[in-house]
């Protein structure tokens, strides 16, 4: 997972965290959120696709939603499939 806080100041800050996967010698986004101008103003959204959504989480909790839903978007390969 990568992280990045963009900016902070004293009335806002800017950031973003996103899950990356390598696939065929590329980095490709699986998910992001981030809180930079949507919908005509700064707020948290979540990428997933082409798709861009509200969405209202606590920063503190962002890093385990999106690694969560990695694991399910890409299925667990933690898993062993039943005989």
């Amino acid at each position: 997972m990568a992280s990045r806080l963009i900016k902070i100041s004293k009335k806002e800050y800017k950031y973003k965290f996103q899950i990356l996967n390598f696939k065929n010698n590329e980095w490709k986004q699986l998910v992001r959120i981030d809180n930079s101008t949507h919908f005509g103003k700064p707020e948290q959204h979540i990428h997933l696709g082409k798709k861009v959504k509200k969405i209202n989480i606590k920063l503190e909790d962002i890093e385990q939603y999106l690694i969560k839903l990695a694991q399910k978007l890409m299925g667990d390969k933690n898993e062993n499939p039943s005989s």
